[in-house]
């Protein structure tokens, strides 16, 4: 059964990435539908994996034009992505745990309102790209120290992370 939901949560990941392949209400209940077979096989690597994809799914709806209340969907991303964190470090998966920090760091960099967890946020991005030693995850956390640089106004930090960030993805 966990192999199952594996193969699952790997189908989902793809199609939440290819947004043509299914409509958000359909991801969102196939996530659901996981989390609670993750939670009736105790497998917390699994139902931390379950959360992610779903705070993930989430977190792509908030860009889309037609997701109504972008305010309200960012907090539900943001919510779900914490909880995907706290599950995954419950189950000791850092590699998950760094991914949900650093997808709470962009949306708080995006939206005033949550500028005052940035520095925490940071603080833990930063131990936890340390920890796991995932270039993808170190990039993705240098753009983004580059997007806060830049809206502070610290122009010559951004433009160095941005640089740095653009000849790591090439």
């Amino acid at each position: 059964k966990v192999q199952q939901l594996r193969s699952l949560l790997v189908v989902m990941r793809t199609r939440i990435v290819d947004r043509a392949s299914a409509g958000q209400d359909a991801l969102l209940a196939r996530a659901n539908a996981a989390i609670a077979e993750a939670d009736g096989t105790g497998d917390l690597q699994v139902k931390c994996e379950a959360l992610g994809l779903r705070a993930l799914e989430l977190a792509f709806a908030t860009r889309s034009r037609d997701a109504g209340d972008r305010n309200a969907n960012i907090a539900k991303a943001y919510a779900a992505m914490r909880e995907a964190g706290e599950a995954a470090e419950a189950a000791g998966n850092d590699r998950v745990r760094v991914m949900m920090v650093i997808g709470q760091l962009e949306m708080a960099s995006d939206v005033p309102g949550y500028w005052s967890d940035i520095p925490d946020l940071v603080e833990r991005a930063e131990i936890g790209v340390e920890h796991i030693q995932d270039p993808v995850a170190l990039l993705l956390f240098d753009e983004l120290r580059g997007v806060i640089a830049m809206n502070t106004g610290s122009w010559t930090d951004a433009i160095v992370r941005f640089d740095r960030t653009r000849q790591g993805w090439l």
